[in-house]
């Protein structure tokens, strides 16, 4: 990894608030990532690379460290319509950033619906339906 990626995203400030030690973390799936490349390569067997983002700090890091090792690699976000402006405006910068194209995947019923159909309960750690009906299924 270069020293210009690492510093950015030491500075960034979606990183500033955790440590760097999650680097590591991220390193070992780089590793194993790019390990599936060299055995698609061998195997000469197509496979078809897609990393969801979320528009946080973990997701972002593990797509600036996988652009350079998986050119091809499809990106997408599945947009609840209820996040902050901020978080539009930080998609479009890592857009920019790495040059790449998101697609953006919605739920066919919006967040005020799952709202009334779980009876106006909050999605929360003990209770994801948010992330069932809004961020898995589509």
């Amino acid at each position: 990894m270069s020293a210009s990626v690492s510093q950015w995203l030491c500075q960034s400030s979606l990183v500033a608030s955790q440590r760097c030690d999650r680097l590591i973390q991220l390193k070992t799936v780089l590793l194993r990532c790019s390990q599936s490349v060299k055995i698609e390569i061998m195997s000469k067997k197509p496979v078809r690379h897609i990393l969801g983002l979320s528009g946080g700090k973990d997701s972002t890091a593990l797509a600036v460290l996988l652009h350079k090792e998986i050119p091809e690699m499809e990106y997408f976000f599945c947009d609840t319509h209820k996040e902050l402006p901020e978080t539009y405006e930080y998609l479009d910068r890592i857009k920019a950033r790495l040059e790449i194209k998101i697609h953006y995947l919605a739920a066919e019923r919006g967040f005020d619906h799952g709202l009334d159909v779980y009876g106006g309960v909050l999605p929360s750690p003990k209770m994801r339906w948010c992330t069932v009906q809004m961020k898995v299924r589509p």
